[in-house]
């Protein structure tokens, strides 16, 4: 039989490590997440048919709206779904922070603050916080434009902030692991504050239920939810590799 071997991905303390035996919570994570995705293109795909017959069979601006099915709506299934994927990242995250803050390893407070913003985020996907901000912002600010939904203004900066205090963290991932984190919030992003710049002066000037905003809406959250599941599959793929081999706190042995 093969001798086990301990592989060092990156770190030259040898933080991150991978055991080339399977590791069956990572399995069942990655399960996890594609069972998500699934879920998450089915009612991509029903809000769309949804927005085809609306705009083909029926008048723009008719009530006739199936608003569980609308991928934009507060009330819909898909926020719902939105909310619940954001959390589970939270959870993964969490089980990552703790396995490296036991072992006394590097970067566990980043993970700790990863997870305790995807709680916020998951919250924020129900409560609609932004957007309760937005108004408050538009109102005072008198935004327009690209700045119509004026939360995207301290989103801006929070999210400038945060990409420099994570750059060290970055730099001391394994090279795809940080790539892939890098993408994966890059499309949340991207979707939540880039297409939503895009999408003001559409509303501005279109209305909420027209054709080219329904897409610029659609192409948003597409990208949020893709990036929230890339997220889910790139911890759960590394898990037991990024919380330096343990999850969990650690078991007591027998002297």
């Amino acid at each position: 039989m093969a001798t086990r071997q301990v592989q060092h991905l990156a770190d030259d303390r040898g933080e991150f490590v991978r055991r080339p035996d399977s590791q069956p919570l990572d399995a069942h994570v990655v399960r996890l997440a594609m069972v998500l995705s699934g879920g998450a293109a089915f009612l991509i795909f029903a809000s769309i048919v949804q927005d085809l017959g609306q705009a083909h069979l029926f008048s723009a601006t008719t009530p006739d709206k199936i608003w569980l099915l609308d991928i934009d709506s507060e009330e819909s299934v898909f926020n719902w779904f939105s909310s619940m994927v954001l959390f589970v990242d939270a959870l993964l995250l969490f089980l990552v922070a703790s396995g490296r803050h036991v072992q006394h390893l590097s970067f566990a407070t980043h993970w700790y603050v990863l997870a305790i913003g995807f709680v916020g985020l998951s919250f924020d996907e129900t409560a609609s916080l932004h957007e309760k901000l937005s108004g408050v912002l538009h109102k005072g600010l008198h935004t327009s434009g690209v700045f119509e939904f004026a939360w995207v203004i301290p989103a801006l900066i929070f999210c400038a902030l945060l990409f420099l205090f994570y750059i060290p963290f970055l730099r001391a991932l394994p090279a795809r692991v940080a790539k892939a984190l890098f993408l994966a919030g890059l499309l949340y992003v991207g979707g939540a504050v880039g297409v939503e710049m895009i999408a003001g002066p559409i509303y501005q000037h279109l209305g909420l239920n027209s054709t080219p905003y329904r897409i610029a809406a659609t192409i948003e959250e597409t990208m949020e939810i893709s990036g929230a599941l890339l997220l889910a599959f790139l911890v759960g793929w590394n898990l037991t590799t990024l919380a330096g081999g343990k999850i969990g706190a650690p078991t007591a042995v027998g002297r």
